[in-house]
């Protein structure tokens, strides 16, 4: 290169504008900053958390990679809380557009549509649960019957009633509240009712060495912590302070009751027990807000 074509160029990367400069320095050091800031979330592992969550606890189409597939549940568990806003959603949805029909038919509706969503996952473990918890005559034979596919008295009973209270309580805030209301409220009880599933599966051992328990693992503090938070401040925005802490006081009660009761006849918690106590906390949260 002759003299004269280096003067060239260099008079060519002189006369580029100050403003183009700091514009490429200020773009390159923006994409610097949202990688630093996607490796400091781990933002593509917490979306593969939400993804797997979401494909365990409904029947969406949730594409995920065998890597995320094989991953043990627990691992999620920040994220149950958020799929309860999804599968929350759908029966608010359904509620305020079938608000035109008697409130009591309306609610049984949405009730209806967020089993279709879940698969009706917690539903068959309340039933399950019922149905093993006052039978048999050792934790071992109590364990077998509730996985027995056949679901005897206690379980109907146990359906028919948390199905009932549910309804009434969706119906009455149908009624009293609005459509907003009820939205609300179903969206808030979805929501913490999954959130307190991490807690218990931390709380209570396992009662059998096979099952969807043992293999959805125990979650990490930190995880337990994150959902937590997640589930109260969604409540609290939904159906205020007041309303939020009653249902959660009740319900927590009450499940945690039906924790204890599970270790004393079963020896631990089972997929069937987690089931039951989110339907017992989503129930207490939906009464809670009608009063």
């Amino acid at each position: 290169m002759t003299k004269q074509q280096d003067s060239q160029e260099n008079d060519l990367n002189t006369n580029i504008p100050l403003d183009l400069k700091e514009n490429d320095t200020s773009s390159k050091s923006g994409d610097k900053t949202r990688r630093n800031f996607r490796k400091a979330i781990q933002l593509d592992r917490r979306i593969g958390d939400l993804l797997l969550a979401t494909q365990f606890f409904t029947r969406l189409p949730i594409p995920i990679d065998s890597d995320t597939g094989q991953r043990p549940l627990a691992e999620s568990a920040w994220a149950f809380s958020l799929v309860g806003c999804i599968i929350g959603a759908a029966g608010g949805v359904t509620a305020s557009l079938a608000s035109d029909l008697p409130s009591y038919a309306a609610a049984l509706l949405a009730v209806a549509v967020m089993c279709a969503v879940s698969g009706g996952l917690h539903e068959d473990g309340l039933a399950d649960c019922a149905d093993g918890m006052w039978s048999g005559v050792s934790p071992q034979q109590r364990i077998a019957i509730m996985r027995d596919s056949k679901t005897g008295a206690f379980g109907v009973i146990a359906i028919v009633t948390v199905i009932s209270l549910k309804a009434a309580a969706i119906s009455n805030l149908l009624s009293v509240g609005g459509e907003l209301a009820a939205a609300l409220a179903i969206v808030a009880a979805a929501s913490a009712s999954r959130g307190f599933l991490p807690i218990a599966m931390r709380a209570f051992p396992v009662a059998s060495e096979t099952g969807r328990a043992v293999e959805a693992g125990s979650p990490k503090t930190q995880d337990v912590i994150v959902g937590g938070i997640i589930s109260i401040c969604i409540a609290f925005t939904m159906i205020g302070f007041n309303t939020s802490i009653n249902g959660l006081i009740v319900g927590s009660l009450l499940a945690g009751g039906l924790g204890y009761l599970a270790v004393k006849r079963l020896g631990g918690h089972t997929g069937d027990v987690l089931g039951a106590q989110q339907q017992i906390l989503e129930t207490a949260i939906l009464l809670a807000a009608t009063l």
